[in-house]
């Protein structure tokens, strides 16, 4: 069991933008387009597990500009497209 103090173990977004040396607008916008780490509110009020922001960390998941801008073009200019490819892309994830 965990004996981590309660406090300890969640983070408020300013906190939890300091632990990853990013800005607090870089992390709401993550949140926002569901790229960031995970979250969840108390009320009106965000938190960041640190359990959480730890294993974003090691999976190290990043999005480059490049990728960024592909699939921001694609969902804008063609959502049916997006569509088909996720589509596709869920036929082959799950045949393996």
């Amino acid at each position: 069991m965990d004996t981590t103090p309660i406090k300890k173990r969640a983070l408020r977004p300013q906190e939890a933008a300091e632990a990853l040396s990013t800005s607090l607008r870089t992390l709401a916008r993550r949140r926002a387009t569901g790229v960031g780490p995970g979250w969840f509110k108390q009320g009106k009020n965000v938190y960041y597990s640190v359990a959480e922001l730890d294993a974003w960390l090691r999976r190290g998941k990043v999005m480059t500009k490049l990728s960024f801008d592909f699939w921001s073009h694609l969902t804008s200019a063609a959502p049916s497209l997006l569509v088909v490819v996720f589509v596709i892309f869920e036929a082959q994830v799950l045949d393996r």
